[in-house]
């Protein structure tokens, strides 16, 4: 399956796979990265720049999700659940 298909797979909740992005319709990997995982309504978006490849999976799942069902968080896991703001309109999670 193409990535941009799997990438809607995520957005759609259904499991999928293609070249190096797979997703098992909760949470979505590049290689062995997570770049993406649903919590309720909202999708936790790991933004921390990896490869070219990655990067692009990464924009294929943001362009998938409605933009205020985003939260933004930089790599480490915890980060994401931790509380957020909301100055620019672009949600972040924060340390």
């Amino acid at each position: 399956m193409k990535n941009i298909l799997v990438a809607k797979a995520f957005a759609e909740r259904r499991a999928a796979s293609g070249s190096n992005l797979w997703t098992d319709g909760k949470t979505i990997w590049s290689y062995s990265t997570r770049i993406a995982h649903h919590a309720g309504y909202i999708t936790w978006l790991n933004t921390r720049k990896y490869s070219v490849s990655t990067s692009r999976h990464q924009s294929y799942v943001r362009y998938q999700i409605p933009a205020g069902n985003v939260m933004e968080y930089e790599g480490e896991e915890a980060k994401m659940w931790r509380s957020w703001r909301d100055g620019d309109g672009i949600r972040r999670a924060h340390p």
